[in-house]
């Protein structure tokens, strides 16, 4: 399976940023990336509203080749803005690549990034013997995101795992007519609290009950939940139910 790659650019640095999607050429033809950018889309196309948060949400890594022009393109500061929604949401990996010299630092989302080239040495800078260089370390640092991203891919779940998931210890001999109680037979949603550390006083940040199930949904949505509970308050059990969905 393929990691695409979403290209974020502004045309004015085309040609840079054709250089570093080139040194991409060889694992494009045995398919251990995919390269999407505005160039696979088709004329007459919904540019804006489909094709490109369309092709970013179905990304693994989205690449923000920033400039001086970038950061002064209003469609580019638009993908910028989805970058940081997907990553928040979803932990989409987002890498900035500095094409050249430019306050991209002064943005409070990008400054928070580790950037490429290394060290955040603009590739268009003085500080590389060529642009073909600086392109590689690009290259480099991208792959191995990359085949971090491969290896999570092809994760498989254990048939232990597996039959630890739908485990309903210590009540699996509890039935006088069933040999074997699993999760699903037992299994009773919680009722939840919603808690919002940025609110100042509890009757802020600390919701009514809610339907534990709303949390099934925002496994998809966020990349992190934190569960808090007493001991016994089955914690671990709707973790459990939350990875079966």
């Amino acid at each position: 399976m393929s990691v695409k790659i979403f290209i974020s650019y502004t045309h004015s640095d085309g040609t840079t940023v054709k250089n570093v999607i080139d040194t991409f050429a060889p694992m494009e033809r045995i398919k251990e990336v995919e390269i999407l950018w505005d160039r696979d889309i088709k004329a007459g196309s919904d540019f804006w509203n489909e094709d490109i948060p369309k092709m970013m949400d179905e990304s693994d890594i989205i690449c923000l080749f920033l400039s001086t022009a970038y950061l002064a393109s209003e469609s580019c500061i638009k993908e910028k803005e989805i970058a940081e929604k997907l990553r928040k949401e979803k932990g989409l990996v987002v890498i900035p690549i500095i094409v050249g010299d430019s306050p991209w630092q002064d943005d409070p989302f990008l400054k928070k990034l580790l950037a490429l080239p290394t060290d955040g040495h603009a590739i268009k800078s003085g500080y590389w013997e060529s642009q073909e260089k600086a392109s590689m370390d690009v290259h480099n640092g991208v792959k191995k995101v990359v085949e971090t991203i491969k290896k999570i891919k092809s994760m498989q779940m254990s048939e232990e795992f597996e039959d630890y998931l739908h485990s309903a210890d210590p009540l699996t001999n509890a039935h006088p007519r069933k040999k074997n109680v699993v999760l699903e037979d037992v299994f009773v949603c919680p009722k939840l609290k919603k808690v919002d550390t940025t609110k100042q006083t509890k009757d802020e940040y600390e919701d009514d009950l809610i339907d534990g199930k709303i949390l099934f949904e925002s496994s998809v949505q966020h990349s992190k939940i934190i569960i808090m509970g007493a001991d016994q308050s089955g914690k671990t059990t709707l973790v459990k139910k939350m990875v079966l969905i």
